[in-house]
């Protein structure tokens, strides 16, 4: 299957080309009617479409899994194995002693705030209270990019089903 073939065309300054914005709202209506989901940990290396070949058998399935877990953008919101993440920290940073030692925020462990170094640096030492634990950048994106590795799958049972759901909804076809 070649899955843009299914997208509609719009006309861009006189160009024809597929509507890719559409992607993201009828995949999530589609994922939203089965409420079904089983957790799964990304794996170093793992792709939307090998973990697709993997659970349902068939890496055309990989939409469902970008679907399920809201990534738009699986260069930039899929986990990265360590090594890609070390070279990210370096461009973003320069080096990882600089990330590991440049404060991102400060959090307090009894509430859900943080503070910023700015913002920390302005107040009194008893405006400060609780806001002792420092949160470097370097672990700062450690977190999120593990947050991230913790995705749902929508149950195999339906996935087929989901995945003609797609394709109709743009071409009227059943494949």
């Amino acid at each position: 299957m070649d899955y843009f073939r299914h997208f509609p065309k719009v006309d861009y300054d006189g160009v024809s080309l597929r509507n890719l914005m559409l992607r993201a709202d009828v995949a999530r209506g589609i994922i939203a009617q089965y409420g079904v989901f089983y957790p799964y940990r990304i794996m170093d290396h793992e792709r939307a479409d090998t973990i697709a070949f993997d659970y349902y058998g068939d890496s055309r399935y990989y939409w469902l899994v970008l679907a399920a877990n809201d990534v738009l953008d699986p260069y930039h919101d899929w986990p990265l194995c360590d090594a890609d993440f070390d070279a990210y920290i370096r461009s973003k940073y320069g080096t990882l002693e600089a990330a590991m030692s440049t404060i991102h925020h400060y959090e307090n462990p009894d509430a859900d705030y943080v503070m910023t170094p700015e913002t920390r640096s302005l107040l009194e030492p008893a405006d400060r209270v609780g806001f002792d634990v420092e949160k470097t950048v370097w672990q700062w994106e450690w977190d999120r990019n593990e947050e991230r590795k913790t995705i749902k799958l929508l149950s195999r049972r339906y996935a087929a089903r989901a995945h003609r759901d797609f394709v109709s909804s743009f071409s009227g076809d059943r494949e």
